[in-house]
């Protein structure tokens, strides 16, 4: 096989990226060299693995070469150039690809041109673009920006013979200018201020953050007030500041639902990009604060009541997708096993259309699943599950979960045991499962296995104590239902918890 950066980055490619390079290298504007173009007609036959016992440096050369003896140096060369060529395509498609750059760097061309009726006609084009509010973000601000500064430049070289009405409107575009600037400061700020709070565990102890001081020296309140006058993007912009406020003082949830009530009565006026992001916000809050707080039953409920909005009103739409993520509606079904309503899975059926194609067979039969559980239907669990086609590993272990409590309701101990046996090898031999959640996994297994035993009183150990051990573990699997079968095995049996 070749090992080369050429062959590196085409294994990247997409079969239409193919076909483009496959054009560029055609074309004697980019490439004069016709056996480059049939190198890399050979090379594309091997696509996409390029793994094939004859794709050699050998039998490449002695078929773009038949009657020259093999010559390492020179299939090299070639090999080479490609790799030159096939950077500058890509250079080129993601210069294509940015949504900022190419409109400014061609208005700039345009002005140096002295294109002047031109220039005028694509800058309107582009500022009536960003005014219609249509997937505003800190890139759009950035745009803004740029775009102002070629209209000052514009205004300064092409502007009005008057000199002062020339002043006056380059002074309005440095307005602009620095309105723009300060919405994309803004806006950034934010935007990164909520990354550190979705993915740092330390984050609502750590009053010492640049964040945390930012807030505290009211700065973008003060950025607001200076320039509302000029900016017509501010309700846009609190609103992510409502956000903003909300995780900087974590303790004060009122300041979430605050926020959260704004967000419901503007989602109308925003774009499907801008109800995604703020609904990944009010998420990542929920998901934060049962982090930070003791008593987490709240922001649970709070999460899950989020996930049912936005899958009922379809908000999960946005530019990029129009289905709901398969891992949210997994959750949900997880949580509604764990509280026992049936009559929730039951209707998460009629979702199961939202879903990304390839997942709808299978999600449909694990909810189905789950609602026999419920129904003590269990032989008719057992059947769902056979039916799940997924490699998903996640899929993988709630399947092997609910085949467990499925063989163990039954009574059919025999064959559960053979069960938990085989699933503990498997999560023994798992590269793709981290250490804490073999360790989960394994101890769910392993207090099923206890239940069995003491089922068959081939064992002395204490219900009670296996009962407070399981609460004692925050990630253990079908944490409630554990401790329900151990309650059973009380004297005066008590359930967990009750069917909704």
């Amino acid at each position: 096989m070749i090992k080369c950066h050429f062959i590196d980055v085409i294994k990247t490619f997409n079969p239409d990226e193919l076909e483009a390079f496959g054009q560029y290298l055609d074309s004697t504007y980019f490439n004069r060299r016709k056996k480059l173009v049939e190198l890399y007609s050979i090379i594309r036959i091997y696509y996409p693995l390029f793994t094939d016992i004859n794709f050699t440096r050998e039998k490449i050369f002695s078929k773009l070469y038949p009657s020259e003896k093999f010559s390492y140096g020179k299939i090299n060369e070639g090999l080479s150039s490609l790799h030159r060529l096939v950077l500058n395509f890509l250079r080129q498609i993601s210069f294509e690809k940015n949504e900022i750059f190419p409109d400014i760097v061609f208005l700039e061309e345009l002005r140096k041109r002295s294109l002047k009726n031109i220039f005028k006609l694509q800058s309107d084009k582009m500022v009536t673009q960003i005014d219609q509010f249509v997937d505003l973000d800190s890139n759009t601000f950035l745009k803004q920006y740029l775009l102002e500064i070629e209209n000052a430049n514009y205004t300064m070289f092409f502007g009005k013979k008057k000199k002062k009405e020339n002043i006056e409107d380059y002074v309005a575009r440095l307005t602009k200018i620095v309105t723009a600037i300060t919405n994309f400061y803004i806006a950034e700020l934010i935007s990164v201020s909520a990354s550190n709070f979705t993915y740092s565990g330390a984050y609502s102890n750590n009053t010492n953050s640049i964040f945390s001081k930012i807030h505290d020296s009211e700065l973008l309140n003060n950025l607001f007030n200076l320039i509302k006058p000029f900016n017509k993007y501010d309700s846009y912009l609190q609103l992510l500041n409502y956000f903003f406020d909300a995780i900087h003082d974590i303790d004060n949830k009122e300041k979430y639902y605050n926020y959260k009530k704004i967000v419901f009565e503007n989602i109308n006026k925003m774009s499907v990009d801008d109800i995604d992001y703020h609904m990944a916000c009010l998420k990542s809050y929920c998901i934060v604060k049962r982090k930070v707080v003791k008593n987490t039953e709240e922001f649970s409920k709070e999460y899950l009541n989020l996930q049912e909005t936005i899958l009922e009103k379809k908000l999960f739409v946005n530019s990029k997708s129009q289905f709901f993520i398969t891992g949210s509606f997994f959750n949900m079904l997880s949580n509604y096993d764990t509280l026992k309503n049936k009559h929730k899975i039951k209707n998460l059926l009629s979702y199961i259309k939202f879903l990304p194609p390839d997942d709808r067979d299978d999600m449909k039969y694990m909810t189905e699943a789950h609602y026999h559980f419920l129904n003590y239907s269990f032989d008719k669990v057992l059947i769902s599950l056979d039916k799940i086609k997924t490699n998903n590993r996640t899929f993988e272990e709630r399947i092997n979960n609910l085949q467990v409590r499925s063989l163990y309701e039954m009574r059919n101990f025999v064959d559960c045991l053979d069960k938990i046996i085989l699933f503990k090898k498997q999560y023994r031999a798992s590269k793709m499962l981290s250490k804490k959640r073999i360790e989960s996994e394994m101890l769910f297994l392993n207090s099923v296995e206890k239940l069995i035993k003491f089922k068959e009183n081939s064992s002395n150990f204490d219900a009670e104590y296996l009962k407070n051990r399981i609460e004692k573990d925050e990630f253990i699997p079908s944490k409630e239902w554990l401790i329900e079968k151990c309650y059973e095995l009380y004297d005066k049996p008590k359930q967990a918890y009750q069917y909704q």
